[in-house]
């Protein structure tokens, strides 16, 4: 549902992060890994030590399978040349990559990315998520979240994001995270942690340093991608045109996504 009460936020930049009343969460970087420099990512995920990569720019677009060992790409799907890809998810076996302004979604086996079917989705696509075994979250770049039934190719529901009384715009790539979710904000280099039941942001990372880093090398740098490892506890995030994947660790296990157990909390 829609609240037409609500406000709109534009955190466009690290420092409107900074006047949240929210904690900010600390990490350290455990490792880091090659990652293609004139790759413009859109959508990450992870699984069984292989990263899964979407990226975009019409006819640029790619999916690659990526040993997140030594970062060879094993695989690599044909994504049509005229589409600009956008998020990418994995559902029962299956990784669906969502396109811009074309409304498809390309679905690809992934033992060896082999496209096996294309359906058809309703709105822009920005970013994309698993919910359940039936359901997908996919953003727009606005406030808005859309649970999307593949099976039936309809979306079900849509609401908002928001903080306090604002709603919170740029809502980019996502990843749902032990019932939390995940959003990288455009443009800014910062990634929410979203309440998955009530919608509001309750922590937040800055990953503003490592876009800095990577600007060295490409001035168009912008923080995106997101994936988790679950059984090292790792937070996998790169951006459009990094030179590298980091994998970041919190101070406890999953301790970004119970906001209140961190030391950074509100005072």
């Amino acid at each position: 549902m829609l609240n037409k009460n609500l406000i709109n936020l534009e955190l466009n930049s690290t420092d409107n992060f900074k006047h949240l009343s929210v904690p900010e969460l600390e990490y350290t970087i455990s490792r880091k890994l090659h990652h293609d420099i004139n790759a413009y990512t859109e959508g990450l995920v992870f699984q069984a030590d292989y990263l899964y990569e979407s990226t975009g720019i019409v006819g640029f677009s790619s999916l690659k399978k990526i040993n997140a060992s030594n970062s060879l790409i094993v695989a690599q799907g044909l994504t049509p040349k005229n589409i600009f890809a956008e998020g990418l998810t994995i559902l029962n076996d299956s990784l669906y990559q969502f396109s811009l302004k074309k409304n498809i979604i390309h679905v690809y086996r992934i033992k060896d990315l082999e496209k096996i079917n294309q359906i058809h989705y309703d709105k822009d696509a920005w970013g994309v998520t698993t919910v359940d075994e039936y359901h997908l979250l996919v953003s727009d770049g606005s406030s808005q979240l859309h649970w999307f039934d593949p099976n039936k190719q309809t979306i079900v529901k849509s609401a908002q994001v928001h903080y306090q009384k604002y709603l919170v715009q740029g809502l980019n790539e996502l990843e749902m995270i032990n019932g939390k979710i995940l959003a990288n904000i455009w443009p800014t280099p910062c990634i929410a942690v979203i309440n998955s039941d009530r919608l509001e942001v309750e922590a937040w990372i800055n990953l503003s340093q490592l876009n800095d880093l990577n600007r060295d090398e490409n001035s168009y740098a912008t923080t995106n991608g997101i994936a988790y490892d679950e059984v090292r506890h790792e937070l996998i995030v790169t951006g459009k045109f990094w030179q590298s994947f980091y994998f970041l660790k919190f101070s406890q296990p999953d301790s970004f996504m119970n906001a209140t157990n961190n030391k950074n909390r509100e005072k």
